[in-house]
């Protein structure tokens, strides 16, 4: 009878399962039920194999006694020795001068003894073990006790201390570690790290596997030169909920003299298909935290913030939502009557019904905000309804589009204005007429062989809002839109509703793409557009002048890519006539095999003749061998001649085990008792990062990664 192949989970502790017994030379005692094995002698049961040159079984009491070239398999591990015994009734057993393996985790090593209590868990001494490849050992783990558990995907081991390369350099009376991939409770790999901020930092982790769907992490960290912070994070999964929570307190900073806290909450509520809800909470105990403790650039230059709840319901043809939002100003020379206004609440209703069988589209958009302002002695604030119908008749072929459209646009306020000579409920009532018209001619080409469609896309875009003088409406949230070719085809030249510039107005534009025949993948779109005026633009927000150009600046973008070979986005407002204004916008992004990636990015921006913006940036992420690979970025504004961020950084990755070291600065605000350090004028922040991952066990520190991620787009770790 052929044998039952190992490793078989339905086979696993099965005591009732057929014996099979091979041996080169057997003896058997039919009385005691003594079988006596020489030669190649293997006893099979289920998922467990017992090899050894000499065997001694008793069919009464199940014990198997084994010596020379001693060989226990069962599904998921190996043990191999000298000599052992094994009960086949108990299913315990325990060898001597032993190696081992245990196939999740990927692990293996050798001890001088193992107690085999059940086949799920199994006790070693004087052990040691690593996951690197058998005969590739870059380190070890050793201990006077080691216990596996696999049921509970578990480790322990007491006694503990790590050799790398031969050198021991860690020591630890006791170690917890995960199993493969379960999570478990138990202290994480250290976190290690320095900058010039708070000095040297030095954290453990503790996670606590609450539940399969809870967990939460705790973990102190000792900054050098500010004292220890005690950070949480709380985070749950549950089948329409999920979210995280993160508290961070540092009593008493050495640095600052007063007590350091941060605040971040981000839930989301998913109620079937319908309803929607969201929380997210971000607060700091002061404007420099962020700057003290951020390892982010973009988040520690935040002007302000925000924190909202928000809930919507969408239900056939209609959409409700209402939000509150406020904000955490935290930019050093922000003025207070500068700060964001809060709106509590901010209700949305929209309309769009299916007008099935008719040839028009009909849109429904309102909203109602009350604002509020700290500064409110000398700022308007109060509430706003804003209405807007729109009424369309779309005429849409493969070759052509034309869709003439009417909206009405109501705004009427409920202020409480410091200065009583303005009013306080004023209103807005305008309405907007457009016409949207283009073409789309295609044809077929090819390249290098590969069939392409290239199309040619002109579009003419007409506008019309009557003049009306708005100067006595507020300003809670209005700005000027951000021109770009998206901006050429929309009905309002502001961001929001407290102004409805006026237009009498022609859009001209061209798009033009290359796309594959066989996929559609976009290799080329290249637009270009422009605005024709025909009444000067009276409508302007407070301190800004009239409009009276005939023309806009032109507004060109540029599309490029080759799948996983290149990507390049360019964005130019240029006007021919003069320099006056003018925005650039540009990245080119490489990407080759094995994580290779090098973007490079400039941006320029002037107003008025006067430079506002001109920085370049670049970023790299290279492999250099077979395990090593660099990594470095660069921002640079030529408009202050400071460098506002630079890092470099190294990997070493082999198959067992990977360092990862970086080094970074960035600007930053001045905060009393930092160190720091200058280029030029600017204040540079300076930051060390290290993280040692030994595979299968866990990281030194997870920032690394985290923060590569953010900086160079495209990055993907060597491991």
């Amino acid at each position: 009878m052929t044998p039952p192949p190992l490793g078989d989970p339905s086979l696993r502790n099965a005591p009732n399962t057929a014996l099979h017994i091979e041996a080169d030379t057997a003896r058997h005692d039919v009385r005691s039920g003594e079988y006596t094995l020489f030669g190649r002698s293997v006893i099979t049961r289920a998922d467990q194999r017992l090899k050894a040159d000499r065997m001694h079984y008793n069919a009464q009491t199940g014990r198997v006694d084994a010596e020379g070239d001693v060989y226990y398999q069962q599904s998921g591990a190996t043990v191999a020795g000298e000599r052992g015994h094994f009960n086949l009734n108990t299913n315990s057993g325990e060898f001597t001068q032993l190696r081992y393996r245990i196939e999740e985790g990927h692990m293996h090593g050798d001890a001088t003894r193992a107690e085999i209590e059940n086949p799920d868990r199994t006790n070693y001494q004087n052990a040691r073990f690593s996951t690197c490849r058998p005969g590739a050992e870059d380190w070890w783990l050793h201990s006077g006790s080691l216990t596996i558990d696999e049921a509970e995907h578990r480790g322990t081991a007491r006694n503990v201390w790590l050799s790398f390369h031969g050198i021991p350099f860690a020591y630890a009376p006791y170690l917890s570690f995960p199993v493969g991939e379960k999570r478990k409770t138990g202290f994480l790999m250290p976190a290690i790290g320095s900058s010039s901020q708070g000095g040297l930092q030095f954290g453990v982790p503790w996670y606590w596997n609450i539940a399969p769907n809870y967990d939460a992490t705790f973990t102190p960290t000792v900054f050098a030169e500010r004292g220890l912070r005690f950070g949480t994070e709380f985070r749950y999964l549950l089948p329409s909920a999920n979210g995280r929570s993160q508290f961070d307190f540092l009593p008493n900073d050495r640095a600052a003299g007063k007590n350091r806290w941060l605040l971040d909450l981000d839930h989301a509520l998913h109620a079937g298909r319908h309803l929607q809800a969201h929380l997210d909470v971000n607060r700091v105990s002061d404007k420099q935290y962020l700057n003290d403790f951020s390892t982010n650039l973009q988040q520690s230059s935040n002007v302000a913030l925000p924190s909202r709840a928000d809930a919507s319901l969408n239900f056939r043809d209609w959409s409700v939502s209402v939000q509150a939002q406020s904000w955490q100003p935290i930019a050093q020379n922000l003025a207070p009557r500068n700060e964001p206004f809060s709106t509590v609440p901010s209700i949305r209703i929209g309309y769009s019904p299916s007008l099935t069988g008719l040839p028009v589209r009909f849109r429904l958009a309102t909203e109602a905000v009350r604002f509020q302002h700290s500064e409110s002695d000398v700022l308007d604030t109060g509430s706003r309804i804003d209405v807007m119908p729109r009424l369309s008749v779309p005429f849409r072929t493969l070759g052509y589009f034309i869709e003439p459209a009417i909206a009405y646009r109501y705004t009427a306020y409920r202020l409480d204005r410091p200065d009583p000579t303005l009013p306080d409920r004023p209103s807005r009532g305008l309405p907007i007429y457009s016409v949207d018209s283009g073409l789309f001619l295609e044809r077929e080409l090819k390249l290098f062989g590969n069939a392409l469609t290239h199309t040619l896309e002109p579009r003419l875009y007409y506008l019309y809002v009557a003049r009306d003088n708005q100067d006595d409406l507020p300003v809670f949230e209005t700005a000027q839109a951000t021109f770009t070719f998206s901006q050429l085809f929309e009905t309002n030249r502001f961001t929001g509703p407290d102004r409805m510039g006026d237009a009498n107005q022609l859009t001209a534009a061209l798009s033009s793409r290359v796309l594959s025949a066989a996929s559609g993948f976009e290799y080329l779109r290249f637009s270009i557009g422009q605005i024709f005026y025909f009444d000067d633009r009276t409508v302007t927000l407070p301190g800004m002048a009239e409009e009276s150009a005939h023309s806009s600046d032109y507004i060109t973008e540029l599309r490029t890519g080759v799948p996983g070979l290149m990507n390049a986005w360019v964005d130019y407002r240029w006007n021919p006539g003069g320099t006056d204004n003018q925005r650039l916008t540009s990245q080119l992004q490489f990407l080759g095999g094995n994580g290779r990636v090098l973007n490079l990015a400039y941006r320029l921006q002037k107003n008025n003749g006067q430079r506002v913006l001109s920085e370049a940036e670049g970023s790299v992420a290279f492999p250099v061998g077979t395990n090593w690979q660099v990594v470095g970025g660069w921002n640079y504004s030529f408009l202050n001649g400071q460098t506002q961020e630079r890092f470099a950084g190294l990997e070493f990755n082999s198959c067992c085990y990977a360092v990862r070291g970086l080094f970074r600065q960035f600007q930053a605000n001045r905060s009393r008792g930092s160190r720091q350090r200058q280029i030029g004028s600017a204040q540079l922040q300076t930051g060390y990062l290290l993280q040692f991952e030994l595979k299968g066990l866990g990281a030194l520190g997870d920032e690394v990664p985290k923060f590569l991620r953010k900086a160079i787009p495209g990055f993907r770790s060597s491991s």
